[in-house]
């Protein structure tokens, strides 16, 4: 709120200094270069921010700290959250798109093809609605995609800096993604249910629950 209250600052400075930019290049090179450097530092925070709160979420920290370890995780996987904000926004922009032209479209051919309906009104109009009221809908759903692939994303290496020995709670499917060994099936036998869970726990040095197992000590 607070950049976007100096971008619209700036944006109105650079109004009223029009006639003297024309005069003088030096103002309008410090007007454009502080619009510029607002902008920027605006997309950083959001960025930033979406992460954070991620973090904040996950680990149960202030979001200072997840601001620190947004980037820390920038700085020890640079492509992979490039690739990630790749896909991410790709997906957004296919979703937020696709799903209203596809409404909208489907909707004008079924009223046009509706003779009663085309002798008094206008299909054009309620294909509009539909658009807008898809795209409405399309941004509410990406904005929940965007934050499940973040989540997920970011789980994924905590995951694998919290176990070197591999990952623990990751799914076979995300293992592949990774290019990870795939976990081990924890189908088939009663018994094997239960097991690879805690066998991979131990293995990468996660205690047991102590306390509970103290539970049974006589006094």
């Amino acid at each position: 709120a607070v950049c976007q209250v100096i971008r619209v600052i700036l944006h109105a400075i650079d109004q009223a200094t029009k006639e003297q930019q024309k005069k003088n290049f030096v103002i309008k090179l410090a007007v454009k270069c502080a619009q510029c450097a607002m902008w920027c530092l605006q997309k950083t925070i959001e960025f930033v921010s979406t992460y954070s709160y991620v973090f904040v979420a996950i680990n149960g920290t202030t979001f200072c700290r997840g601001c620190r370890d947004t980037f820390k995780l920038i700085v020890s996987y640079p492509a992979q959250t490039a690739i990630n904000q790749t896909i991410k926004k790709f997906l957004t922009l296919l979703i937020s798109w696709s799903t209203p032209v596809i409404c909208a479209v489907l909707c004008f051919f079924i009223l046009d093809n509706d003779q009663s309906y085309k002798e008094n009104y206008a299909p054009l109009y309620p294909a509009l609605t539909v658009f807008l009221g898809g795209f409405l809908l399309s941004v509410g759903i990406t904005t929940v995609l965007e934050a499940s692939i973040d989540t997920i994303y970011l789980c994924a290496f905590k995951d694998m800096e919290a176990n070197k020995n591999g990952p623990t709670f990751m799914s076979n499917d995300l293992r592949k993604a990774f290019g990870l060994d795939v976990a081990k099936e924890e189908a088939g036998k009663k018994a094997e249910l239960f097991v690879p869970a805690e066998a991979r726990k131990q293995q990468n040095g996660i205690p047991g629950n102590r306390a509970s197992a103290n539970n049974f000590v006589s006094p």
